[in-house]
This record gives structure tokens, C-alpha cells and sequence, in this order.
């Protein structure tokens, strides 16, 4: 299966490539930005977060509260509702389950909400 991750340079991105190359995913991997975070960028990035949503590819956006560095890989706590637990989230375990993401049916088409 053909993979598109956009962010793929960020920490989530990463773990996210990492993971789906060593479950033998054709992966290409999109970076949005060259330098750090900008406020200038967020509207870019809603607009090619809508082409992808209004496109006839299957997708999942994942929106994760607040990321952390830690080593923590655990499933992360996902709802289509917008419900959250812990505010945290380690990069990696976001990475985790985009990774899982591409194969469960039930996500295509659907925002999820992430927390720890």
C-alpha cells in the first residue's frame, strides 16, 4: 500500500515514516516547512489538509494534544469525538498509531483526536 505522510520531517512524522517502512509501506514522505514553526504556515497547512479531505484518497487526520519527546510508544487513547485524556502525548506513540491508521477501515475519512 502507497502511504502519503505530510509533516514527515517533525517528530510525529518520523516515528510515523520509521514505523510504516519497517511494515513494508511505499511511503512518501511530505514536509511542509524548512525552518521552525511559524504562525504563517498554519494556513497553508489547512489548505492542504482540505485538497487532501475534499480528494478521492482514503485519509485519516490525526490532531494530537500537546506532544512530548518522551520514549513512550503506548497506545495513545484516540476518539472521532474529539474526547481526550491525559493532555500529553509522546511523538512516538503518535507515530504508533499512524502507523496502524493506514489499515483500519473505520478511520478512513476521519478526524481523530489523540492524548495519552
Amino acid at each position: 500500500m502507497k502511504v502519503l505522510v505530510m509533516g514527515a520531517t517533525g517528530g510525529s512524522g518520523r516515528a510515523a515514516v520509521e514505523r510504516l517502512l519497517a511494515e513494508s509501506y511505499e511511503v512518501t514522505a511530505f514536509a511542509r516547512r524548512f525552518a521552525g514553526p511559524s504562525a504563517a504556515t498554519r494556513p497553508r497547512r489547512r489548505r492542504e489538509e482540505r485538497a487532501v479531505i475534499e480528494s478521492d484518497l482514503d485519509w485519516v487526520v490525526v490532531q494530537p494534544v500537546h506532544l512530548t519527546d518522551a520514549a513512550d510508544d503506548s497506545a495513545p487513547f484516540d476518539s472521532v469525538n474529539g474526547e481526550t485524556r491525559a493532555m500529553q502525548v509522546s511523538r512516538r506513540s503518535v507515530g504508533r498509531y499512524l502507523a496502524g491508521a493506514v489499515a483500519r477501515p473505520e478511520l478512513m475519512h476521519a478526524s481523530v483526536a489523540l492524548s495519552g
